[in-house]
């Protein structure tokens, strides 16, 4: 995450803390988290398509069958990585 953000939302938090409205606090300390971790999602999504693209099996393919080979394994990576609220609803 961009850094300069995360500071920002740590230094709200704080202050929010410090002036007792701890639900809000808490509320971006949660924001913080979730953001790391979707970045993190994202790099995992972004090393799957580039170990896909760099195949030599699928070099030359056109670009609509590259942008379908990069769908396949983003898709492919959510449907084995549930959300926490999907994982929640079951």
């Amino acid at each position: 995450m961009n850094s300069a953000l995360n500071e920002r939302l740590q230094t709200e938090a704080d202050l929010c803390r410090n002036e007792g409205a701890d639900d809000i606090a808490n509320l971006l300390d949660e924001t913080i988290a979730e953001l790391a971790q979707l970045r993190a999602e994202l790099e995992t999504m972004f090393q799957a398509t580039v170990s896909v693209l760099g195949d030599d099996e699928h070099r030359g393919h056109t670009t609509e069958r590259t942008l379908e080979l990069c769908r396949n394994a983003v898709v492919n990576y959510i449907n084995n990585h549930p959300t926490k609220e999907a994982q929640n609803d079951n």
